[in-house]
């Protein structure tokens, strides 16, 4: 039995346009040019398979870098609040504005080891796509939590007039909680506050019980 093949231009005319395709593609992806879209609705099954494996693998990369871009700026933002608040506190030393002794000593160590908390969590988030860093519960003091964080932003507000107010309203009980997490949040929060707030404003920190919460 003698079987007659179709003339090579009739019988793959897809196939070498999409192996320019998949060359143009590769290269592409070489250049961190991910907006490539092969269409995989044309040629054989074992085409379009290819075809739609390189598009999945296009979007991944897509999403991988959007991550890694996320989090480059998210950890230049984690960063720059706490050695804003020690550089603007040594600075206020080195210029007798803020008395030299433990008491502001201590508090521009616990930005250092808050620093140090990020840094470790480098690794953590390299490995993550999003929102999946462990937490370290202990047994933390509200009240003592919330002064101090806002006392450390004292020179900043100083330096553009305005009154940081922390407000503890009734007794607060300990609470379980992750310290370093929630020194993070209110940081991120009273520094948006500080960017935002014109001269001679007032930011204000309150704690609350609230039934069963904080």
């Amino acid at each position: 039995l003698m079987i007659r093949r179709p003339p090579r231009s009739t019988l793959f005319p897809y196939t070498t346009l999409f192996r320019s395709n998949l060359e143009a593609g590769a290269q592409s992806i070489n250049l961190r040019q991910l907006d490539l879209f092969i269409d995989d609705s044309k040629g054989g099954q074992e085409i379009q398979a290819v075809a739609k494996a390189f598009n999945n693998m296009t979007q991944r990369l897509k999403h991988s870098e959007a991550v890694r871009k996320n989090l480059l700026a998210d950890v230049a933002h984690e960063l720059r609040t706490p050695l804003t608040v020690v550089q603007g506190n040594l600075r206020a030393m080195l210029d007798d504005v803020y008395p030299m002794n433990k008491e502001e000593i201590a508090g521009i160590f616990d930005q250092t080891r808050h620093l140090t908390r990020l840094v470790d969590d480098l690794h953590e988030l390299a490995n993550a796509e999003a929102d999946q860093l462990s937490l370290n519960f202990e047994e933390v003091n509200v009240s003592e939590l919330v002064q101090s964080t806002a006392s450390s932003f004292r020179m900043m507000t100083d330096e553009k007039g305005l009154e940081l107010r922390p407000e503890l309203l009734g007794k607060l009980p300990m609470i379980q909680a992750d310290k370093t997490r929630i020194i993070q949040a209110l940081n991120n929060l009273i520094s948006n506050a500080i960017r935002h707030t014109p001269k001679g404003g007032t930011i204000t920190v309150q704690a609350e019980q609230m039934i069963d919460e904080v």
